[in-house]
């Protein structure tokens, strides 16, 4: 069946069209043109269109059939062949026609048309009903020829409501298929005069909505699995069963009288509508927004650190600059979230090496491979080397990472780094050996390794070890740490890409210090205005040991215990009272009150730095966001008496965007900032980038006053 709505183009491009709908259909029996009535298809311009019908041959029947406002069918015989159709069968192959063009179009529809609920959630409908499949009636249609043959299906619907003057739909995304509707009521009419309309009544909440006179109203209704909304429509606005249609359903025309255009049960995946979720994504029109809680503010308590990592991992490297912050690695162009100097504990990791040797490295190892572009492995490659041969007797040799096809094919071999992240390095030297056919065994060895979270670093692991020709591969770290992830490296870049356009001399020293990159950020993680927090570092930093001295302590190791405490928390069961591991329909937030708890500077500092945007979002609550504003108002106060250098901090924090807070709050912060602080004062210029960013209208109404 060919559907031509409307003349569209020339002669010879609806030739072309008809002629390329055959090249799926070698030699069908018969072929039917369809067209409305008032488009005379005997005309001239017809021609070459119906020449191509011709060329089908001369077993294949060829019919032309019009249909009339009412899309009853006047069928003619244009070319006889072996299919008959009967004109009195004319309005049985109409509805076989909309049933049939109908569920094509549902088929080839399907993903788009029949959406899924994602896994662990449910769809909740305006009428608070749940299912796991949701019909998307406005992706039936995607070009112009086939929203006017669906207002052809619809045509035979609305032909029965006498004198119509208003169509009610229940959603806005099927008024196209309405204004095709429209457009042939109005052709099809002696007048051409629009005199038909359309409204939406948005579902169920719409139903109040009620036409004050009934007469002359047809209610479409998009799409429906049970055929509830256009019962209650019918009883509740007393209309007939010629009044109201469903276009798509799950369900055929009921003994209620609710007729239905195309019954798609077909495509349904056959999911118990009462399936339940505590996950509920309510529909909204033909879109979806989430049932959310209001976000749950997480205090951090001693409970929830890893301790044992932090008392024998950071802890007691705290004097030693082994952590660094924002540093780009020797293969790398971008900034990573810590590196680690491992020449800081070369002692150690020597003592280390040598339990490796004596237990894990193969008798047959011949040689190590390392990236000779690390401008310490040499040390650290001898250091191995030593170890391996105090073990096994005899000397391995090491080759670059571009050497790999040198290497003895049949025996073991040592991949060696001093720090992974991401494994990266490893993964691509694994893939080398793997095509260079090497069939020895492989061992993976790096001191520290600094992980998004346990989760990554076990899938790395399990990939890593997963040997060829019956080995089992092994990754060896000394130390492993899950620090968050690395995006949160891109906080300094934020930063410094804001404070480079002010003038105040500490703003100056600020950007020199975050552009050292190739040293990276060991002290000051913040933006303080004093030389250094040392002296505001407390003594009694509740995750530590009270043993250590604040002179001599690295901000960087502060920096990394409040990271390992953030993810340890993330990686809560979200059933804990304080777990970070929160979702789309309740997030999970670090409580403001932990700023005023943790009162300390580079605490402070290291705690927005260390947590994700996400957990930082006060908008949700005037609440959170006051307490938080509140704080920021403290210190501007204290900054006036040079009793606090955090407030700089907190604003970069506020203009970057990582912690956000209601406008209102943000009003109170720039205009308390404003008339308290002095002239001179370096946060006087973030303040006035907070104002530009987030009350730009407020404050050009202020200066045009």
């Amino acid at each position: 069946m060919l559907f031509l709505g409307q003349i569209e183009g020339s002669d010879h491009y609806l030739a072309e069209e008809i002629s390329e709908s055959f090249l799926n259909f070698y030699r069908p029996d018969a072929v039917l043109l369809l067209h409305p009535s008032y488009l005379n298809i005997n005309s001239p311009e017809f021609e070459a269109s119906i020449a191509q019908l011709e060329r089908l041959g001369t077993e294949t029947s060829v019919y032309i059939a019009s249909f009339d406002k009412n899309a009853s069918l006047d069928l003619k015989e244009h070319h006889k062949g072996i299919f008959k159709i009967k004109k009195t069968e004319a309005a049985t192959l109409r509805d076989k026609i909309i049933k049939s063009g109908l569920t094509n179009m549902a088929h080839n529809k399907k993903e788009s048309l029949i959406l899924s609920a994602p896994t662990g959630t449910i769809f909740c409908k305006p009428s608070g009903e749940t299912y796991s499949e949701f019909i998307k009636a406005s992706e039936l249609a995607s070009t112009c020829h086939e929203i006017q043959f669906i207002a052809f299906t619809l045509l035979k619907y609305a032909a029965k409501v006498e004198n119509l003057r208003c169509i009610y739909i229940d959603t806005m995304s099927i008024s196209s298929y309405v204004e095709s509707l429209i457009s042939y009521l109005t052709l099809f009419s002696s007048n051409y005069s629009r005199e038909i309309s359309y409204y939406s009544f948005n579902s169920y909440d719409g139903i109040s909505s009620r036409p004050d006179e009934n007469n002359g109203v047809f209610v479409i209704i998009s799409a429906s699995s049970s055929n509830n909304l256009s019962k209650k429509i019918k009883k509740e606005w007393g209309l007939t069963e010629n009044q109201i249609v469903n276009f798509l359903s799950y369900r055929d025309s009921d003994e209620e009288k609710i007729k239905t255009v195309a019954n798609i049960k077909e495509l349904s995946e056959g999911k118990n509508p009462l399936e339940f979720s505590e996950k509920k994504l309510k529909i909204v029109g033909e879109n979806f927004a989430v049932e959310a809680s209001e976000a749950k503010p997480v205090i951090i308590k001693t409970t929830n650190s890893p301790q044992k990592i932090i008392n024998e991992v950071i802890y007691p490297r705290r004097e030693k600059e082994t952590f660094s912050c924002n540093k780009v690695a020797y293969t790398e162009t971008k900034e990573k979230h810590v590196t680690v100097d491992w020449l800081k504990e070369k002692d150690s990791i020597k003592a280390w090496l040598e339990k490796i040797a004596e237990w894990h490295i193969p008798a047959n190892t011949a040689s190590i491979i390392v990236d000779y572009r690390n401008p310490s492995i040499n040390l650290l490659l001898d250091a191995t080397i030593s170890s391996v041969k105090t073990t096994l007797g005899h000397d391995i040799k090491g080759y670059g990472i571009n050497e790999i096809d040198k290497i003895p094919k049949e025996k073991a071999t040592i991949i060696l780094t001093d720090a992974i992240s991401t494994a990266r390095q490893f993964i691509a030297v694994n893939r080398e050996l793997r095509r260079a056919k090497h069939r020895g065994n492989r061992i993976f060895i790096s001191p520290f390794a600094l992980f998004e979270s346990k989760k990554t670093f076990l899938s790395t692991k399990s990939t890593l070890e997963k040997g060829e020709s019956g080995f089992d591969y092994k990754l060896l770290c000394k130390e492993v740490l899950y620090i968050g992830p690395s995006d949160l490296a891109k906080i300094w870049n934020k930063e410094l890409e804001i404070i480079k356009k002010y003038n105040h001399p500490h703003w100056k020293s600020r950007s020199e210090h975050l552009e050292t990159k190739s040293k990276g950020i060991a002290n000051r993680i913040g933006s303080y205005t004093s030389s250094s927090t040392f002296d505001e570092f407390s003594r009694e930093f509740a995750f530590w040991p009270d043993d250590y001295e604040t002179s001599k302590t690295f901000s960087s190791s502060v920096y990394l215990t409040i990271a390992c405490i953030l993810q340890n928390m993330r990686s809560m069961d979200r059933s804990e009272p304080d777990s970070l591991n929160g979702h789309t329909y309740q997030a999970r937030i670090l409580s403001p009150d932990n700023f005023w708890r943790f009162n300390d500077a580079l605490i402070q500092s290291c705690l927005w730095r260390a947590a994700l945007y996400s957990e930082l979002d006060y908008r949700g609550s005037s609440l959170t966001s006051r307490i938080f504003s509140d704080l920021v108002l403290k210190y501007i106060d204290e900054s006036k008496n040079k009793k606090s250098d955090i407030v700089c901090d907190y604003l970069i924090a506020l203009t970057i965007g990582k912690i956000k807070i209601c406008k209102e709050c943000i009003e109170r912060i720039v205009t308390h900032g404003k008339s308290e602080l002095d002239n001179d004062n370096p946060a006087l210029e973030v303040i006035a980038s907070i104002e530009e960013k987030f009350l730009p209208q407020e404050k050009s109404r202020v200066e045009a006053h």
